[in-house]
């Protein structure tokens, strides 16, 4: 029976199988990748199945999925060749157009990109997709609620979808949290001390119908009052 083949058995396909697995996602799925130490941890934890071959991950595919490093695409989809039936097929590599994917796999093969993020791996996951003309109702179907098993989906122009990208990156918030940590370092904190302020707004939630408030907050806003109005 044909199914879901991950190409890539890397970082977003684990979390993307994490999320899968909790929210028992029950269709058939395969995993190839060149390593087969990280193959059999795949199949460990999630119980997928698992491929070493590439031609054979292909000629099991339903949906493939893309999901190697935006380097390695042109390599992979050279090293797979033409196809001789229809296929339905997804991207997770960023900034590869659409129209650059036609180039190197065009017809039968229909195309559809997707940016899930790291967070699909607890079903917290936000998943934007872009398809290309004519691509097939039932696989874009079958696309959309796989993603939204692990979180939530929309769909986008492409000449959109690397904006959005940037944008929604979790690394921001990461980035945010080590600033602060090495603000209060800076004056005076031992680093435990500043990294767990840092990370306590994550680890608390406020009552439902209470409004989120902290001391800082506080502070701009009592500065904000003396100030006066500010010029427009």
């Amino acid at each position: 029976m044909k199914g879901i083949v991950f190409l890539g058995g890397g970082r977003i396909t684990a979390a993307l199988l994490a999320g899968l697995h909790l929210a028992r996602y029950s269709r058939p799925v395969l995993v190839y990748d060149r390593h087969p130490d990280k193959l059999r941890r795949l199949r460990r934890l999630y119980g997928v199945a698992i491929e070493l071959d590439l031609q054979r991950a292909v000629a099991q595919a339903r949906l493939m999925i893309i999901a190697v490093r935006p380097s390695s695409v042109a390599d992979l989809l050279r090293e797979i060749g033409n196809f001789d039936r229809p296929l339905a097929a997804v991207s997770l590599a960023a900034g590869i157009p659409l129209s650059k994917l036609r180039e190197r796999v065009g017809l039968p093969v229909r195309w559809a990109r997707a940016m899930p993020s790291p967070l699909c791996r607890s079903r917290r996951g936000l998943t934007a997709l872009a398809f290309d003309r004519n691509f097939p109702t039932a696989a874009r179907n079958e696309l959309t609620n796989l993603f939204a098993q692990v979180g939530s989906t929309l769909e986008i122009r492409e000449d959109e979808l690397d904006i959005f990208t940037v944008s929604y990156s979790p690394s921001h918030g990461y980035h945010a949290l080590a600033t602060l940590a090495r603000a209060a370092e800076k004056l005076g904190l031992s680093r435990k001390t500043a990294l767990s302020a840092a990370l306590t707004p994550l680890r608390t939630r406020s009552a439902p119908g209470m409004k989120a408030t902290s001391p800082w907050l506080s502070c701009c806003t009592k500065q904000r009052r003396r100030a006066g109005p500010r010029l427009r």
